[in-house]
């Protein structure tokens, strides 16, 4: 018999990394097959705006009206359902025919998303030991930059030979058959098992109510400014930078090939973070990755300021950008998992998610217009001013998690 993880159940680790790998798979794959897409549809770059937008409205929508679906019913449930709902989805885009078909599809996929983050957060967090959280949690988060490095080394063999549509069901498939193995194997957070799946007290709003008390809501307040700042320029990655370097001569594969880097280094990234938080405390560690981040984009946009940069030199400060992006990221969802108690984890969490979905909303619609008002300069300057605002709140926040 496997022995448990830091005391959670090894089905649960396993479970929620796989949820976070789909989850990374398919929230990027748009940006993975972006080229690909403006050629077969026949449209500009910026018409692609609408598609890259939709799924993240679905993801804002999802975490923020379905999340908390996980604090009425129970954990496991929400996390199938939002499984099974991104990956029926993102199987049937792979046969839209139009940019607004593929974009209603996103849209839906987006919802399935966007609900599943919360719900794996909570689950990890409710089965995990205070003294191990941090880690077990930052474990499962890792899963979003592993979907990606997948995802990427996938795409630049797949949508080169065969196109855009395998890459699809390839994503869509693979997250229907994990809900066939989480409906086996996942258990329930021990907060509901052995009582009736029902609201908790107070009502279906109550976790809502709880979010916005006054020992909370200065937190709130900066969490979800922060994340809607990082998120801005979490998903101008994932869905722009492909399209920004093939604007700059570089060849289709390679471009698809600098999300891998990026979501490499993430990796890196998440982990060093982790283990600083659980020795030092937050506010520092995440202040020095937003600065590490920031200082990455800005080095692209003097990069790229000229003549046509080299592939070495872009993808050793695109590996910087996202050592610092995920390593944010993943440290804001340690943060808002322990900043709530678990009456409303699901519902804070999901909030902060969806306010950074938002800022993901912001970035996929307005990527293309920085990309045509200041080439890629003035999109890599956008990037790092979000940057800034996101570094900004970390500064204010109070209480959090602490060595």
């Amino acid at each position: 018999m496997i022995r448990e993880i830091g005391g959670v159940p090894p089905a649960v680790c396993v479970c929620t990394f796989l949820v976070m790998v789909l989850d990374g798979f398919d929230v990027q794959l748009i940006g993975f097959a972006a080229p690909s897409l403006i050629a077969a549809f026949g449209i500009e770059r910026s018409a692609l705006g609408i598609a890259l937008a939709a799924s993240v409205v679905g993801m804002c929508i999802g975490a923020v009206a379905i999340g908390p679906f996980g604090d009425v019913c129970g954990r496991r449930p929400a996390l199938l359902l939002s499984t099974a709902v991104f990956g029926a989805t993102t199987l049937l885009a792979s046969m839209a025919t139009s940019i607004e078909e593929l974009a209603l599809w996103r849209f839906a996929t987006g919802i399935g998303l966007g609900a599943a983050l919360p719900g794996a957060v909570a689950l990890m967090a409710e089965f995990t030991p205070a003294r191990y959280r941090s880690q077990l949690v930052i474990w499962a988060l890792l899963g979003v930059p592993v979907g990606g490095i997948v995802g990427s080394a996938l795409a630049a063999e797949i949508v080169p030979a065969v196109g855009w549509r395998v890459l699809f069901a390839i994503g869509g498939a693979l997250p229907l058959l994990a809900a066939a193995v989480l409906f086996v194997v996942l258990p329930e957070s021990p907060r509901f098992v052995g009582r009736p799946t029902r609201a908790p007290a107070g009502g279906p709003g109550a976790g809502w109510r709880a979010v916005f008390q006054r020992v909370h809501v200065w937190d709130t307040t900066a969490l979800t400014i922060a994340f809607f700042a990082n998120m801005f320029a979490v998903y101008a990655f994932f869905s722009w930078l492909p399209v920004v370097l093939t604007s700059l001569e570089m060849p289709l594969d390679q471009a698809v090939r600098s999300l891998l880097v990026f979501n490499l280094a993430g990796v890196g990234g998440s982990l060093l973070n982790a283990w600083l938080i659980s020795r030092r405390g937050w506010r520092t560690p995440l202040a020095a990755v937003a600065g590490i981040a920031m200082l990455s984009i800005g080095l692209l946009a003097l990069l790229t300021g000229g003549s046509a940069p080299g592939t070495s030199a872009t993808f050793a400060i695109i590996a910087g950008a996202g050592f610092g992006i995920h390593a944010l990221q993943t440290g804001l969802y340690l943060v808002s998992a322990n900043v709530f108690p678990a009456e409303c984890r699901t519902s804070g969490v999901g909030l902060a998610s969806g306010a950074g979905r938002l800022g993901g909303i912001l970035s996929s619609l307005t990527g293309g217009i920085l990309l045509a008002g200041g080439a890629a300069p003035g999109f890599f300057a956008g990037v790092a001013l979000a940057l800034g605002v996101s570094l900004a709140c970390v500064l204010v926040m109070r209480r959090h998690v602490v060595a």
